[in-house]
């Protein structure tokens, strides 16, 4: 069944409440790292913070949008892993009911509001887990029902179906092929003594996150920068409170007041906007691309409109070799290529300016189309091929 429910459409149980000292530092580094994976994952198109949990994931794909709930939770270390009873409010007694507040419920309350829309609910922790938590998850993950289980997994799952299904119990109408399914899509993020570790491990993770998702090497300072700056910004959209009296009128008015964006991310890192939207067109890894790019354009003292042209031609080319691949000759490919590096070394070397490349790009393109034998090949899409090779090599193209 298809929810009509969305974000912005539908009050949070709470609204969140003030927290202290490490744990909120915690939440919000958690966050801010969740954030940082909008550069590489192209489905992930934006984070909301402390609406209907601590911090929730948006993602578009081929089988529209579907949301990722996440929930913080932060224990020291006398307080040792999270257990299967912790996790999902199991009393003692075999008589009572499970407990209502417990997090496996609170999570469970988005499967039941968003239904098909509730990808996955994720458990962020600092902490470890025990194993037979961690068992049952990733045996219920990969199991088509319960009978699927081992007989360790499948006793403890009978126990948590037991307390669920009380008449007392938390959710009203639950049976166990509805809390199998929902045990299938819980995630544990585990981190074992996260609260200990200090501002300047912070920073350092993030500069290693940056540089993994965008190839953007930073100088401690500079980390340190960002790193204040993702922060804040976590922190401010974190403690904006929407009254349920006064709800978003739409998904984009909530991702403005709640959300962030890879649009939010860029101005962070001193990249172009403009030409990650052109370059996003493709699918590819597009921070990446565009941080190489982006730097290479730079080094050749590229000024800022045809650092665009540069995105939009490697972007075409991109676009017309996907379409034709399949027809090219792979030999006469190759050869142009080879021709293409040719050119791109002799501007690598400082000897050329931009206008010479486009007129050796025209020379190719008339040399090589009827090789190719498919349509359109033309000086712009070899311009494209020519940066697109400068992309994959990381080097400069000369100057203009």
């Amino acid at each position: 069944m298809t929810s009509s429910r969305r974000l912005h459409n539908t009050a949070p149980r709470e609204t969140g409440g003030a927290l202290a000292g490490e744990r909120m530092d915690y939440q919000y580094q958690r966050a801010a790292e969740m954030c940082l994976t909008l550069l590489e994952d192209a489905e992930t198109f934006c984070v909301f913070l402390e609406w209907h949990d601590d911090y929730v994931s948006e993602k578009r794909n081929a089988h529209g949008t579907l949301y990722g709930f996440h929930q913080v939770k932060t224990r020291t270390a006398s307080e040792g892993p999270w257990s299967v009873a912790q996790v999902f409010g199991l009393p003692k007694a075999k008589s009572q009911p499970a407990s209502k507040d417990s997090i496996a419920i609170k999570l469970f309350e988005h499967l039941s509001t968003f239904q098909n829309l509730c990808d996955e609910v994720v458990l962020v922790t600092n902490c470890g887990v025990k194993d037979e938590l961690d068992s049952l998850v990733r045996e219920c993950r990969s199991a088509t029902s319960s009978t699927g289980l081992s007989e360790a997994a499948k006793k403890i799952f009978d126990k948590v179906v037991l307390h669920w299904t009380m008449p007392d119990g938390p959710i009203p109408g639950a049976d166990a092929e509805s809390i199998f399914n929902f045990i299938k899509i819980i995630k544990l993020r585990p981190e074992a003594a996260r609260l200990q570790k200090t501002a300047e491990d912070y920073r350092s993770e993030l500069s290693t996150l940056i540089f993994k998702f965008s190839e953007i090497d930073l100088t401690t300072s500079q980390a340190g920068a960002i790193c204040q700056e993702l922060l804040e910004l976590v922190r401010e959209k974190s403690n904006l409170v929407i009254p349920s009296t006064g709800l978003p009128s739409s998904e984009e008015e909530l991702r403005k007041r709640k959300g962030i964006q890879v649009s939010d991310l860029l101005p962070l890192l001193s990249l172009s906007s403009d030409a990650y939207v052109e370059l996003r067109r493709t699918g590819a890894p597009v921070v990446k691309t565009l941080s190489r790019l982006q730097r290479i354009c730079s080094a050749s003292n590229f000024n800022q409109e045809q650092t665009l042209l540069v995105c939009k031609l490697k972007t075409e080319w991109d676009v017309w070799y996907l379409k034709n691949r399949s027809h090219l000759s792979e030999r006469d490919l190759e050869l142009l290529k080879g021709e293409c590096s040719g050119a791109l070394d002799t501007y690598a070397k400082g000897n050329g300016k931009f206008e010479h490349l486009v007129i050796d790009a025209e020379g190719l393109a008339v040399r090589y189309a009827p090789k190719l034998k498919v349509d359109g090949l033309d000086s712009s899409l070899v311009v494209g091929f020519i940066f697109a090779i400068a992309s994959e090599r990381g080097v400069n193209v000369g100057t203009t």
